[in-house]
């Protein structure tokens, strides 16, 4: 089964390492919140993934060659590493609207990253 010309396998090999550190930072977060902590720290975790999501953009195309359609799937991807805290915090109608927008987020940050990767050129020697 091809997604935009790749395997499943391909959008997971490009997005396994981002897909493991985005759970765990959503794991320390949802820790974070339901031990009653309310420190600047979980409010800027969140923060932290951004770039991360962005080098995933990057390494899809520079790296696996693949094309800015198939970066968004795995901005897309990425953000099921994150969906799972919504019922933890939210209820149904916010679930629906918060997997909408935390999606377009994603896809957008992996996109940023992945035209990034296609306007500049760095040879990978340097």
């Amino acid at each position: 089964m091809l997604i935009a010309g790749r395997t499943p396998r391909d959008y997971f090999l490009a997005s396994r390492v981002y897909l493991v550190v985005i759970l765990i930072l959503s794991g320390v977060n949802v820790m974070g919140r339901l031990a009653g902590y309310v420190w600047v720290f979980l409010g800027y975790l969140q923060f932290v993934g951004l770039p991360l999501i962005g080098w995933a953009g990057w390494r899809a195309i520079r790296i696996h060659g693949f094309n800015l359609t198939q970066t968004a799937i795995v901005g897309f991807i990425l953000s099921f590493a994150s969906h799972w805290t919504l019922p933890i915090f939210h209820n149904a109608a916010e679930i629906l609207w918060l997997f909408v927008v935390n999606s377009a987020i994603f896809i957008a940050v992996a996109l940023c990253g992945g035209f990034l990767a296609k306007i500049k050129r760095i040879p990978r020697g340097g």
